[in-house]
């Protein structure tokens, strides 16, 4: 079973910045870019006055009864090729892991590739290697997000 754990570490009004591990063998495998946090105590919950905005909302960290998402690999009628597809979401259907520049091309997805700059990604093909590694690791797969 593949784990990946997202890891962040600058929370800010316009984006979401933080690290893509490995936790099988503890590897770093890129930077992650996405909206902004909304679930701001990171329950797992849109509670209190925390709202989800459609298009501009990073997934919220799991449940503590919840504790992980579930992987697929999944075909992208948009990206027209195999993504790996986080289930399980709370109020999110069809989030994935897919490259993108900045948080404008996120529409609540995670952003995979190399930081180059606050804010902004630069493409490493990590969007294929994640497809790649849930093959090898027997197509399932866990999502751990500490926020």
């Amino acid at each position: 079973m593949l784990d990946l754990h997202i890891v962040t570490y600058n929370k800010n009004a316009k984006y979401t910045e933080s690290k893509l591990f490995r936790m099988n063998d503890n590897e770093e495998l890129c930077d992650v870019l996405e909206d902004t946090i909304r679930d701001v105590n990171s329950n797992g919950k849109f509670d209190n006055d925390e709202k989800k905005v459609y298009g501009q909302t990073a997934i919220p960290a799991p449940t503590k009864e919840q504790e992980y998402y579930e992987l697929e690999i999944y075909f992208s009628p948009k990206f027209k090729k195999e993504v790996v597809l986080i289930k399980g979401i709370s109020k999110f259907t069809g989030v994935e892991f897919h490259y993108g520049r900045t948080v404008k091309n996120s529409a609540g997805c995670p952003l995979v590739g190399k930081k180059i700059k606050p804010g902004e990604l630069q493409n490493t093909g990590m969007t294929d290697k994640l497809v790649k590694m849930l093959k090898d690791y027997g197509e399932k797969g866990r999502l751990y997000i500490t926020r």
